[in-house]
């Protein structure tokens, strides 16, 4: 799942952090309403940084990273139906 959102986004491997970072940024600005979690959770997933809270239980964030990608897929679909 992990090499499958680094091609959505267009990721590199030796990329530095804040370019990879960009990349999410700019596509997620390209769909609907995105929630503004969005961004930190993907970006955990993608162990390009984290900035969540520190206390949250491991069950309860891949919890989040699973919706994350459901919510990511959802709203790219939206964006780009499959044909």
């Amino acid at each position: 799942m992990i090499e499958m959102l680094r091609q959505h986004f267009g990721i590199v491997g030796g990329e530095p952090p804040r370019s990879t970072c960009h990349k999410v940024v700019a596509a997620l600005a390209e769909l609907d309403g995105p929630p503004e979690t969005l961004h930190s959770h993907l970006c955990r997933l993608l162990a390009i940084h984290d900035d969540g809270p520190a206390n949250v239980p491991p069950e309860e964030q891949r919890q989040m990273s699973f919706e994350a990608v459901a919510t990511l897929v959802s709203l790219t679909s939206q964006r780009r139906p499959a044909s």
